[in-house]
């Protein structure tokens, strides 16, 4: 028996452009749900050992990972030459202490928090800084320089480019009036 499928729908965008979409029915996705073959979890153990050692040597000779262990525990750890044996390491996301150091999988957080600053930095430069920012600015307009009064009273007043024009003091002389002639200044002699 075939499944019953809705007609396509079209959809236009405003290229002009039209897609089909085909939708099954909510009966046509339950008859195959049936069909649809679940394979069980492969119960195969982590070895470390089939996996390549990148850790670089750390300050003592060893590699980084045994030296994270021995920093990171809350007990004095226990060595067999370089290898962490024993040690105290407590987990705040699951509230879990662990005592053996090969329970811990500390190399796959360390890349799971890089990946995860790195793509922070990637959302704050493009998304926020380059997207969100200016269209804000280009919306808000004068708005975006707006300070309460409060505020304004509060925050010293600091002018970086000098002092301000109205106090400046004449350069060229006075004002002309409109109508009025035009006063030049004295000559500077030359040096």
């Amino acid at each position: 028996m075939a499944p019953a499928v809705t007609t396509p729908s079209t959809v236009s965008s405003s290229s002009s452009a039209s897609l089909a979409v085909a939708t099954p029915s909510v009966a046509a996705a339950a008859a195959q749900l049936p069909t649809i073959t679940v394979v069980n979890e492969a119960d195969a153990a982590y070895e470390r050992a089939d996996y390549h050692d990148g850790w670089p040597a750390g300050p003592t000779g060893c590699s980084m990972r045994e030296e994270l262990l021995a920093e990171s525990s809350q007990i004095p750890v226990t060595r067999a030459g370089c290898d962490v044996t024993g040690g105290q390491w407590y987990s705040a996301y699951d509230n879990a202490t662990v005592t053996d150091p090969t329970l811990l999988e500390i190399d796959h957080l360390v890349a799971l928090a890089g990946i995860g600053f790195a793509l922070a930095v990637l959302l704050d430069t493009t998304i926020v800084r380059m997207l969100l920012v200016p269209a804000t600015m280009e919306l808000l307009g004068d708005r975006n320089w707006w300070i309460p009064k409060w505020l304004d009273r509060i925050i010293p007043k600091l002018n970086v480019d000098g002092p301000a024009h109205d106090t400046a003091p004449d350069r060229i002389g006075p004002t002309p009036q409109p109508g009025g002639p035009i006063t030049l200044p004295p000559a500077v002699p030359a040096i």
